[in-house]
């Protein structure tokens, strides 16, 4: 049996339910905050830039704002080092 997640739309108050690729990458992106995840060893800065542009591009488009702020915060952190 699948798992269904449920948020609460805080626009009409309604449980709605969550995509299982989105409840997935929210999850990833919200590891990010955490300090055991690594990037992939093979993974340079280029590739990590655009990892995290193509996932700020869909946060966005999904309106996931505190996950396009962690999403922000691992780019600063490449950014300066």
């Amino acid at each position: 049996m699948p798992n269904i997640y449920y948020y609460n739309n805080m626009y009409t108050g309604n449980d709605e339910t969550m995509n299982f690729v989105q409840e997935l990458f929210i999850r990833s992106i919200n590891h990010m905050k955490t300090t055991d995840w690594e990037w992939p060893d093979a993974w340079d800065t280029t590739r990590k830039n655009k990892f995290l542009t193509e996932s700020l591009d869909y946060a966005e488009e999904q309106e996931l704002y505190e996950q396009c702020a962690i999403i922000r915060d691992v780019q600063e952190k490449i950014k300066n080092g």
